[in-house]
């Protein structure tokens, strides 16, 4: 098994900076399940599609620390130390959970669901 990063920031920037709208709804959902309803494509979940401008600061803060590389960069020492017992990749995304400003994530229910 390998883990890969699957870098997301900039694409997630600019849907932040369309208008909040149905058609913005339905372009996070069309990344998120891709060809198939009801599947997971990309894990871009904990992402809220309707965020607001303080999201955007944010992933530019997230940007500016180049936190996608550092991610990379722990990503390949971790595989570099795991058994490799088969070629499964697992894609991994940074997300943001917004729970700020009228966001629906609660941290609690959404900390639980990362983990089981």
């Amino acid at each position: 098994m390998k883990f890969e990063l699957r870098p997301i920031l900039s694409e997630i920037k600019e849907l932040y900076l369309k208008p909040i709208s149905n058609n913005r709804f339905k372009e996070y959902t069309s990344k998120l399940q891709g060809n198939s309803k009801g599947d997971l494509s990309l894990p871009i979940a904990g992402f809220n599609p309707m965020a607001k401008e303080h999201i955007i600061q944010k992933i530019e803060e997230l940007e500016s620390l180049k936190a996608e590389m550092i991610l990379k960069d722990v990503i390949e020492e971790f595989n570099a130390n795991l058994e490799k017992t088969n070629s499964r990749k697992i894609k991994v995304v940074l997300n943001i959970a917004d729970d700020l400003k009228g966001g629906w994530t609660n941290f609690y229910s959404t900390d639980f669901d990362s983990k089981f």
